[in-house]
């Protein structure tokens, strides 16, 4: 039954060998979906290393970190990239613990690793759509800000503190910290 729960969740269980290596002593099927390689060829590095799984320029990230929840005796959550059998490239996340002996040297890392690509993408359009916004804001030649309801700005793009004649959004600011009384002659008109 628990053979058949662990097969079960998307994502890969494993138990491997603290080497050079991440040598696989237990890989679950869910290694399939995840990695585009089945446990058979990932346990003992019988067709590849998870090692090499891991892109390139992830590697040593995953070891430092892995190595930091080591020396601390702690568990870890990391996320990087993996390369699948396929070619593509998907973003993953690790969740693990060292295993140490009566001696307290570590002997394995156990853990669970699942692919969060879906969440990585829309963060990633999330920044794009963010990055545009604040190009626009940025670069218009139209005065545009955010205010607090008491009156305070918030935020204000540079074309509007050149319109009120200040160096800078942070000088308009600083400097005009009650826009109802400071910029409307009848103080209900921004109401």
């Amino acid at each position: 039954m628990l053979n058949k729960l662990v097969d079960n969740l998307k994502g890969m269980v494993y138990c491997n060998i603290y080497d050079d290596y991440w040598t696989m002593l237990f890989v679950s099927n869910g290694s399939i979906e995840l990695t585009g390689y089945t446990p058979q060829q990932l346990i003992r590095n019988l067709t590849i290393s998870y090692e090499e799984v891991i892109a390139q320029d992830h590697r040593a990230y995953v070891r430092d970190e892995i190595a930091k929840a080591v020396a601390l005796k702690t568990s870890f959550e990391i996320e990087y990239q993996i390369q699948h059998a396929n070619g593509h490239t998907i973003w993953v996340s690790e969740r693990g613990y060292p295993i140490f002996d009566a001696h307290g040297q570590v002997q394995a890392i156990e853990g669970y690793i699942q692919d969060i690509s879906d969440r990585k993408n829309v963060e990633d359009s999330l920044k794009k759509a963010e990055a545009r916004y604040r190009s626009i804001f940025e670069n218009a030649i139209e005065g545009i800000f955010q205010s607090s309801l008491d009156g305070q700005y918030l935020v204000a793009n540079p074309a509007l503190a050149g319109i009120y004649g200040y160096e800078s959004s942070e000088e308009l600011i600083q400097a005009l910290n009650n826009i109802q009384h400071q910029l409307y002659v009848l103080t209900t008109r921004r109401e």
